[in-house]
């Protein structure tokens, strides 16, 4: 698969909120994950196991996803969200970029730049 189909297959599931499909259709199992200031996730199954423990913990007001590019081996993503966390109730807007590395048809990175506004 090209990256631009890849970018299309992603950006269609994570406007949908099919986060965990995404990740199971289209990462490799080498793949490497990074958020702002945290430490690298390395390995599919531990990549999963993070975003699913978001999936369980918060609760998506609003998601959307205005643009994505594709150059090369690159993707980049723009999502902007709302969610609220399910267990202290607290809310956050989030303006974020994805930028995923693909290789042999699949993402083998994703590494994401966030702030958080009120």
């Amino acid at each position: 698969m090209t990256t631009r189909k890849i970018a299309e297959r992603l950006v269609e599931l994570i406007r949908r909120q099919r986060f965990i499909e995404a990740i199971e259709e289209l990462y490799a199992p080498d793949v490497s994950s990074r958020e702002n200031c945290e430490p690298t996730v390395r390995g599919y199954d531990a990549v999963l196991a993070n975003n699913r423990r978001w999936v369980e913990t918060m609760k998506i007001e609003r998601f959307e996803v205005p643009n994505f590019y594709v150059d090369g081996d690159a993707i980049v993503i723009e999502m902007d969200s709302d969610f609220t966390h399910a267990e202290t109730g607290e809310e956050f807007h989030s303006e974020q970029v994805g930028v995923y590395k693909v290789r042999d048809g699949k993402v083998v990175s994703s590494r994401f730049y966030y702030g958080y506004g009120e």
